[in-house]
């Protein structure tokens, strides 16, 4: 199909009181769910998933993905898609702080990588720690829970091995839409709101994260701090964004803003659950339909946000008319590569993942259900196809899912791994 369209979130902020009785924004999510089931499927076509730019979660702990995680299967389930068509990336607030606050090993790592002035300096630190296998885990540690309990069985977990993730989706005759996922959090503690800091502590984004370009591809990224909130000298990491995404997603401010330029549009998302009482409390989220269309012989990406917020009765949501100029969206032109580019080659679309083990089977889902199955069913599948080894013991299922589906596929047994799953669900 020549168009997709998403559902986007931003800074949920699911506390440990999240659906009690005395939840006020348990109200609020009631009219996010009755918004998409009136008007969402009235205006979107082939909807592919929800997308999720950080801050699920108030401080990292568990409890708070378990409410986090039924709040979207709700979401799917009133759009209609999948409940593993989640696609998600840390923020700030799925960092559990404790963990560098009482780690002085991982405080200092931190702390080494937050001094570097250039981004040679950046690169060479962060690359570094990352590939010394006796602290690259301790640098991750702190999104340890948020890998585990939330993103992992959406196969979007950030890892030493994997620090970016990324999907593919045909979109139009000759291109494929690539969804990438980008963690900003590296450096995140205590320190992010010190009180000798202007402002936010700059963040840190290795170059290794920016994605290649590629011939008919169409790149739409997942980020939870905005370029101006980076460590990034000179700009030179947004000057690579910029010229080589196509769409920015951006959270972690709780303001709605749009900016196009030549070649990117980048949306900086509002909060679905700002801060009760505090200066920008204006929950929001958007719909997004991208389509790509022909002009005069060239190729362009047609882009509409929908930006809906709640209204100030704080009652229902609806359109942001004053973002959209009375209008119920905002619609945008990129222009594509065209077939008298030299750069473009219809033959060369960009391929499946190389991490992916399987093109018969979609491996999000796979992964999804396995991971949603009771631990002690997990164990009696992967018993039974043979599939465990010793290396895998002190690990969770969510730590070594890709291992264990590589081995399925090494045996050939994958769909009979896939049988066992649906088996054990009914």
């Amino acid at each position: 199909m020549s168009s997709i369209s998403f559902v986007h979130l931003s800074d949920i902020h699911f506390t440990r009181y999240s659906g009690d009785a005395y939840d006020l924004d348990q109200d609020l999510r009631n009219e996010l769910f009755r918004d998409i089931n009136q008007n969402a499927k009235q205006n979107l076509t082939n909807i592919k998933g929800v997308l999720v730019c950080g801050d699920i979660a108030f401080c990292g702990q568990s409890p708070e993905y378990k409410v986090a995680s039924e709040f979207l299967s709700e979401v799917c389930d009133s759009i209609g898609i999948p409940q593993e068509a989640v696609y998600c990336v840390p923020g700030n607030h799925d960092v559990d702080q404790s963990i560098p606050t009482k780690s002085a090993i991982i405080k200092t790592i931190q702390d080494k990588i937050a001094e570097a002035k250039t981004q040679v300096e950046i690169d060479r630190i962060l690359t570094k720690y990352s590939r010394d296998t006796e602290f690259n885990n301790l640098l991750y540690a702190p999104i340890k829970c948020y890998n585990t309990e939330f993103a992992g069985k959406f196969k979007c977990y950030i890892t030493p091995e994997k620090p970016t993730w990324e999907f593919d989706f045909e979109i139009g005759e000759k291109y494929t839409l690539r969804l990438f996922g980008l963690n900003s959090t590296v450096i995140s503690n205590a320190d992010d709101h010190a009180s000798d800091v202007i402002g936010d502590r700059p963040m840190v984004i290795g170059q290794y994260q920016i994605p290649s370009r590629t011939d008919n591809g169409i790149y739409l990224t997942l980020c939870h701090h905005p370029p101006e909130c980076w460590q990034d000298p000179g700009n030179y990491l947004k000057h690579r964004m910029d010229s080589r995404i196509q769409i920015q997603l951006y959270g972690h401010k709780h303001i709605q803003t749009i900016q196009k330029t030549e070649e990117t549009l980048i949306i900086c998302s509002g909060a679905t659950h700002p801060t009760r009482g505090g200066e920008y409390w204006n929950p929001r989220y958007n719909w997004i339909l991208l389509e790509v269309m022909t002009s005069q012989g060239a190729d362009f990406l047609n882009v509409r946000v929908f930006p809906r917020v709640l209204d100030d009765k704080g009652d229902r949501f609806v359109a942001d008319i004053e973002l959209c100029q009375n209008k119920v969206y905002v619609e945008y032109q990129i222009p594509l590569p065209s077939e008298s580019d030299e750069l473009f080659k219809k033959s060369s679309a960009l391929k499946a993942p190389p991490q992916e083990p399987s093109k018969e089977v979609d491996i999000k889902s796979l992964t999804y259900t396995f991971l949603s199955l009771p631990y002690v069913t997990r164990d009696k599948i992967i018993a039974k196809l043979f599939l465990g080894r010793e290396e895998d013991e002190g690990f969770k299922h969510v730590e070594i899912i890709d291992t264990l589906l590589k081995r399925a596929e090494k045996k050939g047994c994958i769909q009979q791994l896939r049988e066992e799953i649906e088996n054990s669900r009914k």
